[in-house]
């Protein structure tokens, strides 16, 4: 069993020398093995330590995000409360001077539910300002800039 042992480990260190040597090519000398290495072996810019990265947020689109989330919370909040509506839309918005004008519009609630309605609206969503048609998000100016 130990010979059936050594024999694997013998080809497996025959195989990654090969691998190695086929790579780097066969060294005459010590001083050839490392220009070898540095010649056939090429460091990435990660390995170099020259990647740069910039990333930037999409106002908007986080913006956008943020109404949609608060559209499937309303959503679930208005189904606990057995309120029925006929659709929930977040406009669009393509530019960040934009933003504050992010609205979820509601259609189809009736009457006599509206007032349950608003109270679910001025209880869990306090940064949002309910309209006739729509409702809202509001913006500090310091949140805008």
């Amino acid at each position: 069993m130990k010979t059936n042992l050594t024999w694997r480990a013998v080809v497996i260190g025959v195989t990654i020398l090969l691998c190695v040597f086929g790579i780097i090519g066969i060294p005459k000398s010590g001083a050839e093995l490392k220009e070898n290495f540095s010649k056939n072996i090429r460091l990435g810019l990660d390995l170099k330590g020259g990647t740069h990265l910039v990333m930037q947020v999409q106002v908007q689109d986080a913006v956008k995000a943020d109404a949609e989330q608060t559209g499937e919370r309303l959503k679930e909040d208005l189904k606990k409360q057995n309120i029925g509506y006929g659709s929930m839309d977040v406009n669009e918005v393509s530019r960040v001077e934009d933003a504050d004008q992010i609205a979820l519009t509601i259609k189809g609630i009736s009457p006599t539910q509206s007032s349950a309605f608003r109270n679910i609206v001025n209880e869990h969503y306090p940064t949002y300002a309910l309209t006739r048609a729509k409702l809202h998000r509001l913006f500090d100016e310091a949140q805008a800039h």
